[in-house]
């Protein structure tokens, strides 16, 4: 590693869903220990910022500072690959744990991994597993991915100078989407929670297509899903529109709503109706104006302290740069949207919360 810059990327090449079979949460719990530096002083100096992003296939530190002496992370990294003792190991997982019921109790998160329960057709814990599979995470695992990082190729990105490292990819082509519903009742609670999702054909899928379909959708307090939920049918409490991005692992697109437990039903139909409504936009003011949003939105993103880092770091992924990007959004506005769904591809239909008998078949006719 080199000094050669304020801000540096950090990627190592297995992400939560490489955890083997059983030990669910290994790659957090080694995100947790490369984090907790003995002396904290990679975040209480000043001028250092940190962040860790888990994703899929890798787990991906960022580091800012204004003294520029990221010199110093290469021997932070060299203390940490030795992987934890058993006692270390323990405490890490008192931290992890506590994490885990922080994120159990948080009904929007259970929300997204009930979806994507529902879109993969496997039970989906979150990126932290459970206490469970935590428990049976050794050192000698911890140690085993560390190694297992090193060998397969560490990426290290910085926002002035050359990546170095191979950039490793891993996607989820081999899991098929299968669609279907699925539910997740809440004890004692009131409200439902109650996302969509639908997959996207990649060959109608142009650069910028699906940032502006989101934006035009609605991610805050403008956009067609709050507009007809809330404005004009008054069945939402809370909406918004969610997209995932895996590569060449398929991207995908939805929404969710907060609602009545009597209207469940009602809400998952007209949040697929619109959903699939804005698929096929034409050049309109609506996306044109959803594309002066989105591209507000990516061009903020770069102007962060990490922008210029997580920049390159696309750039070597063989994405496009935020700035290009927002380019590609303005063009696709031009043009206007025309997405496609696979064929026979059912959608994913998630509650959370309170659900009612009266409600599932009525649910069940929509996948």
């Amino acid at each position: 590693m080199s000094p050669a810059s304020d801000a540096a990327i950090v990627d190592l090449p297995y992400g939560h869903r490489d955890d083997p079979e059983g030990l669910e949460g290994l790659a957090a719990l080694a995100a947790r220990w490369i984090a907790a530096t003995p002396d904290g002083s990679l975040r209480e100096e000043l001028g250092w910022h940190t962040r860790h992003r888990l994703e899929a296939h890798v787990s991906s530190f960022s580091y800012w500072t204004a003294m520029g002496d990221l010199g110093r992370l290469a021997g932070h990294y060299e203390s940490r690959f030795g992987g934890p003792a058993t006692r270390q190991l323990a405490g890490l997982r008192e931290a992890q744990t506590r994490l885990l019921r922080n994120r159990s109790g948080n009904l929007y998160l259970r929300m997204l991994d009930t979806i994507e329960t529902a879109a993969s057709g496997k039970v989906h814990c979150g990126p932290l597993g459970d206490v469970e599979s935590m428990a049976r995470v050794s050192a000698e695992d911890v140690k085993e991915y560390l190694d297992r990082c090193r060998e397969t190729g560490i990426d290290v990105h910085y926002a002035s100078g050359a990546s170095l490292g191979p950039v490793v990819h891993r996607s989820d082509a081999a899991n098929p989407w299968r669609g279907g519903l699925v539910t997740a009742p809440v004890p004692g609670e009131t409200s439902a929670r109650v996302a969509v999702r639908l997959p996207l054909r990649a060959d109608t899928l142009p650069d910028g297509a699906l940032p502006l379909l989101v934006e035009s959708l609605g991610t805050g307090a403008e956009g067609r899903l709050i507009r007809l939920l809330r404005g004009a049918r008054g069945l939402a409490y809370g909406v918004a529109a969610l997209s995932w991005d895996e590569g060449a692992g398929g991207a995908s697109v939805g929404g969710y709503a907060l609602v009545d437990p009597g209207r469940v039903a009602e809400t998952a139909t007209l949040l697929l109706d619109v959903v699939r409504e804005a698929l096929c936009q034409p050049v309109s003011a609506e996306l044109a104006d959803a594309a002066v949003r989105c591209r507000t939105l990516l061009l903020v993103q770069a102007d962060e302290p990490f922008g210029a880092v997580a920049d390159r770091r696309r750039r070597a992924r063989g994405e496009l740069p935020l700035g290009r990007l927002a380019e590609a959004v303005a063009e696709r506005a031009e043009e206007g949207l025309d997405l496609g769904v696979p064929d026979s591809a059912p959608p994913a239909v998630a509650v959370t919360g309170e659900v009612r008998p009266d409600q599932l078949s009525r649910l069940e006719s929509l996948t």
